[in-house]
């Protein structure tokens, strides 16, 4: 990943890989479009556990905050 994409080889072999270990076959555009919606969750999420006020629980896999943090960033947020 050079230039902070992966080549097409190396999405033909990401691809291939998943085909063989999963139950179902997926066409390249799904699996594109399935990582970059992974990859914006995962951009979303990581924002929100950097927010001051927000922390993650490890034991419990739970962010935790309080009501008055939540409310600004809900409102802030896109996804909420």
């Amino acid at each position: 990943m050079a230039d902070g994409q992966f080549s097409f080889d190396t999405w033909k072999k990401m691809l291939a890989t998943l085909n063989e270990l999963g139950k179902r076959s997926f066409t390249m555009t799904q699996f594109k479009g399935k990582f970059n919606r992974m990859r914006l969750l995962h951009r979303e999420f990581s924002t929100l556990i950097n927010q001051t006020g927000f922390g993650w629980d490890a034991e419990t896999n739970t962010v935790h905050t309080l009501e008055e943090s939540w409310q600004t960033y809900c409102r802030m947020s896109l996804y909420f």
